[in-house]
């Protein structure tokens, strides 16, 4: 079967991928950081993973390792901290989950409005 492992389930943005990719017949594991995640009730995922362990680079990478150990699962990232995260420690995630994510210059670039209306006027990207 194929495995996702979908982070921050606390919030309602995570709702959607997780219907979705749960409907699709995927093994989801959520991962929460509160110790119960407000849509723990809805039960459309597989697994449910919470605790406010997960907050650091190292607990969050070892878990998500403990988690992968038996499949090679794809890893999506419910919002920016967890992003960082894996941004930061791509080498050793890399080693277990599947993911497709910006490198940290991206996301900074990103961040930067008038860096990113520069970008948009040289590729002829239309903006107000």
């Amino acid at each position: 079967m194929k495995r996702v492992i979908v982070t921050d389930v606390k919030y309602r943005m995570s709702l959607s991928p997780i219907w979705e990719l749960a409907g699709k017949g995927y093994a989801v594991t959520a991962i929460g950081y509160e110790d119960v995640p407000a849509n723990e009730r809805l039960g459309f995922y597989s697994k449910l993973v919470s605790g406010r362990e997960l907050v650091t680079d190292e607990s969050f990478c070892h878990r998500i390792g403990e988690i992968a150990k038996d499949s090679r699962p794809v890893l999506l990232p419910g919002n920016r901290r967890s992003l960082e995260h894996m941004i930061d420690n791509r080498e050793h995630l890399i080693s277990y989950c599947d993911f497709l994510i910006p490198e940290r210059q991206s996301l900074e670039l990103a961040d930067d409005k008038e860096a990113m209306y520069h970008v948009a006027q040289k590729i002829g990207v239309p903006v107000p």
